[in-house]
């Protein structure tokens, strides 16, 4: 199955990223894609929150979508999971 993500900023649609929780300065908690990635100033923001709580819920849900996908009988070879703001 092929996981697609867009960014907030719908401005960047990424195929099977790698996700990380990365904290940015004091007050923001970035979702980004690390997949290819060596250099750090290259990471592709997809998304921003205000907590690393709220961007872990985040990441759950994405985690539950693939689960539920898996385990149904749907064949679905696509899906694409827009990163909500805040």
């Amino acid at each position: 199955m092929e996981l697609w993500i867009r960014s907030q900023d719908r401005k960047m649609l990424r195929i099977n990223p790698e996700l990380e929780i990365f904290e940015y300065g004091k007050r923001k908690i970035l979702i980004i894609d690390t997949k290819n990635c060596i250099d750090y100033n290259k990471l592709k923001i997809l998304g921003t929150y205000e907590t690393t709580e709220r961007a872990l819920k985040v990441l759950d849900e994405i985690q539950e979508i693939i689960d539920h996908l898996n385990d149904t009988n749907l064949n679905i070879s696509k899906y694409v999971y827009q990163m909500p703001k805040e």
